[in-house]
């Protein structure tokens, strides 16, 4: 039975399909060898790529796959000659994906914990920016190692966690205040995302050791910069606005808008830092 948080995720992504590919699709990032990647889908691309020579034979199940965004860029780079398949739960993140990528590959409506898949059945996994979301880790775990088989590669991006000392970047520590002394709508009050095990290298070492064996962290980087229209709607594209009833944010809106100011450049821009972890892993045999 799905979990109150994983109810608002499925209403979310049925509302507005295609926010992850809107939010970062055309992100650049640098990685710390020095390369740049079109986006953070593109580094998974591009790892996919690098690693052809050593992967296993076998489909690639992109996980939590959104509107198809990855999966259309596998299909147009023919990534290994593969066959892919896509898992979601999001029926409208689905509806998006078949019309993007035209009722070509398979697609199946299902929790990441229970994937409706046959035991060491797929090569590859990839997942973007969505396992931070995912409530029981370690039954996800579990199930991309079945699924996998022995050998089988893991990569997927998760946003890096911040020391915990740190504090947020300005742009997003002005959302955060917009976001106060405000009261989270009546259905959505139980939601938590457990986000730093799986943010966290140490974390997700842990998390992964079961199964898989150690895998490698690389980092990526890349910056933003907004408007202060642009920000407001990269801002009201999060989770963290729709948990607020609809009737709350225009004050939030004008509120952010007044405390960005201070923080636009000469240009009238304001910087939004990102940085994310490309996790490389090999299932254990």
């Amino acid at each position: 039975m799905p979990t109150v948080t994983e109810r608002f995720v499925a209403d979310f992504h049925d509302s507005l399909p295609g926010g992850s590919s809107l939010a970062f699709g055309a992100l650049a990032v640098d990685d710390v060898h020095g390369q740049r990647h079109a986006s953070p889908y593109h580094a998974l691309l591009d790892r996919l790529q690098a690693a052809e020579a050593e992967l296993l034979p076998g489909p690639l199940l992109d996980l939590a796959r959104g509107d198809g965004h990855l999966l259309a860029l596998l299909a147009s780079a023919a990534a290994g000659g593969r066959t892919h398949l896509g898992v979601d739960f999001s029926a409208g993140e689905l509806t998006s994906a078949r019309t993007r990528l035209g009722g070509e590959l398979p697609l199946y409506q299902a929790r990441a914990q229970a994937l409706p898949l046959a035991d060491a059945s797929v090569a590859v996994i990839t997942c973007h920016m969505a396992l931070m979301l995912m409530a029981e880790p370690e039954a996800v775990v579990g199930e991309l190692r079945r699924v996998l088989r022995p050998g089988g590669r893991l990569l997927a991006v998760v946003p890096a966690a911040a020391m915990p000392e740190a504090p947020p970047d300005p742009l997003t520590a002005a959302f955060g205040a917009a976001l106060t002394g405000h009261a989270r709508h009546a259905e959505w009050q139980a939601v938590r995302f457990e986000t730093r095990r799986w943010r966290d290298p140490a974390s997700l070492r842990a998390l992964l050791q079961a199964a898989f064996l150690p895998p490698r962290f690389t980092r990526l980087t890349g910056t933003q910069a907004l408007t202060p229209d642009a920000a407001w709607a990269w801002f009201s594209g999060l989770y963290d606005l729709h948990l607020s009833p609809p009737a709350a944010w225009p004050a939030i809106a004008a509120d952010f808008r007044r405390r960005l100011l201070p923080l636009l450049d000469d240009r009238g821009l304001a910087a939004l830092p990102h940085s994310f972890f490309l996790i490389d892993a090999t299932a254990a045999s």
